[in-house]
């Protein structure tokens, strides 16, 4: 119920605020209500605070909406209504290295599977690691030129040669490139992924170029 779940996030998260859009309701029947939850507030000491709805191009940005066009790869367009990149963290785990063998080494991200996840594909990514912010391209999805069955998200950060096993990684997403393809010849294989990291390349370049106009920075 609303109650059960507020008394939960009061108890367990010593919740003081508690931000909700102006049609938000929890539990059953959509019980918890804002006015409900005030309630609950005064009752528990916490306060409620409603945000306001913000529309873009008409359209009121929801969840739902920031959802839907991440489950059909419109990162660039999700990130538009959030005001910043869709994003997902998670551990680096050992792979199969083939991507070292390639000469595209990648680091295997390992999410929590209540994330939501962008289509497979190949994205143009941004890999936070510690207070640094690299370019990157992410594969998500079977690798169907080898076979494997097994459904990944490996990230080749350009210009990285640490040794990022175990660690913590923040992947931002900035575009998606392509849908994930077959390739039946290895060397057809790494000159895709060599497009896909110019083409990345390419992109940041002119979203860096883009932030320095911004700025007053003119680019000669």
């Amino acid at each position: 119920s609303a109650t059960d779940f507020v008394v939960m996030l009061r108890e367990r998260l010593c919740m003081e605020e508690l931000w909700v859009g102006e049609d938000f309701a929890l539990g059953r029947g959509r019980e918890g209500n804002v006015d409900a939850l005030r309630e609950m507030g005064g009752r528990w000491g916490f306060s409620v605070h409603v945000i306001r709805p913000v529309a873009v191009d008409g359209q009121v940005i929801s969840s739902t909406w920031i959802r839907e066009l991440l489950a059909q790869g419109q990162v660039d367009e999700a990130r538009r209504l959030l005001g910043r990149p869709y994003s997902l963290a998670g551990e680096v785990v050992a792979g199969a290295r083939r991507g070292r063998c390639l000469g595209f080494p990648t680091a295997n991200l390992a999410v929590r599977p209540e994330r939501a996840v962008p289509p497979d594909g190949v994205y143009a990514v941004y890999a936070l690691i510690g207070d640094e912010r690299w370019p990157a391209v992410a594969n998500i999805g079977e690798r169907p030129s080898f076979n494997s069955g097994q459904w990944t998200i490996e990230v080749h950060i350009i210009g990285y040669e640490g040794d990022l096993y175990g660690r913590d990684l923040v992947i931002e997403f900035i575009k998606r490139l392509r849908p994930e393809q077959r390739f039946t010849d290895v060397c057809e294989l790494v000159a895709q992924i060599g497009r896909d990291v110019e083409e990345a390349r390419r992109l940041f370049a002119a979203e860096a170029a883009e932030a320095r106009e911004e700025h007053g920075e003119r680019i000669p």
